[in-house]
């Protein structure tokens, strides 16, 4: 098999050549070192890229931010994840019900003697 086929047999198989596979495996795992709190620089090294700048012009390519503005992003949104919850069940388990003004409600069905519900089998409410 000739290198030109065997590139377009891997282009075939994964959708981009080889090259443009390894630079986006590379960002892939430079997102997870991100996300685990590795700086760029030593997340440029770590996949692989020569220096901080490559990761750069190939990350902000690819994600479409550059790495630290990731990584900030990434951080603050997991923080604000963190404050969200609500620290008592009682109020999830409340019924909070949805109330729209002008909204009409459609009537319900029910089941009779255990058949599916019909259209013309009003629920009184």
């Amino acid at each position: 098999m000739s290198s030109f086929a065997l590139l377009r047999a891997f282009r075939d198989a994964y959708g981009m050549p080889p090259h443009a596979w390894l630079t986006d495996a590379r960002v892939r795992r430079a997102r997870h070192l991100l996300d685990a709190g590795t700086t760029p620089a030593d997340a440029a090294v770590a996949v692989g890229f020569t220096d901080q700048p490559h990761l750069n012009r190939h990350f902000a390519r690819i994600v479409g931010v550059p790495p630290g503005a990731y990584q900030r992003e990434r951080k603050n949104v997991q923080d604000r994840a963190d404050s969200l919850l609500v620290a008592s069940t009682a109020w999830q388990s409340e019924h909070h019900p949805q109330k729209y003004p002008g909204a009409r409600r459609a009537p319900l069905t029910q089941p009779i003697g255990g058949t599916a519900p019909g259209p013309d089998v009003p629920v009184d409410l």
